[in-house]
């Protein structure tokens, strides 16, 4: 989750400042989900789960890598 201070902060980008804040503010959010999914994936016990935290894991990567690879072309 963004903090509010960079929620304030983005509310007053513009251009490609705030492509670059929104961008970083979404990795964190997959880097977040996946180390949540990483827990699961560690401490579950329910089969259903764990393929559940197995696919946000892969989902959210490829996500991250996009993010990524547009945050390196700006």
């Amino acid at each position: 989750m963004a903090t509010d201070a960079q929620l304030k902060a983005f509310a007053q980008a513009a251009g490609s400042a705030a492509e670059k804040m929104y961008l970083e503010m979404m990795a964190q959010r997959h880097q977040g989900a996946i180390m949540l999914a990483g827990s699961e994936l560690k401490n579950g016990k329910s089969p259903d789960t764990i393929q559940l935290a197995k696919n946000i894991v892969t989902s959210q990567q490829a996500e991250l890598t996009t993010l990524k690879n547009l945050l390196a072309a700006l």
